[in-house]
């Protein structure tokens, strides 16, 4: 749950300025609120008895693929939705 309201926290406080940017803010967006999400995600799990990953070349290999690959999915979804949106105007 905390995942996920950080990553609807940073999509909410950024998207303001990543819409001017047009598609490539659509997709920046996802790739912020996926990587808060992320974040939050590697650095609680070590309080849960998981691995530390942050700090980690491994938890930074993982932070950046997730984060980059998940947030292009979720910026397409953006993406879509604010097409989708103007189309219904």
């Amino acid at each position: 749950g905390g995942a996920g309201a950080a990553g609807g926290l940073a999509y909410t406080l950024t998207r303001p300025a990543t819409r001017r940017l047009g598609t490539a803010g659509d997709y920046l967006s996802g790739i912020i609120a996926m990587a808060s999400y992320v974040g939050f995600a590697l650095a609680v799990i070590p309080y849960l008895g998981g691995p530390r990953m942050l700090g980690d070349v491994a938890g930074v290999v993982i932070f950046v693929f997730i984060s980059v690959l998940f947030g292009t999915v979720v910026g397409k979804m953006i993406h879509d939705g604010e097409r989708l949106k103007k189309a219904m105007e």
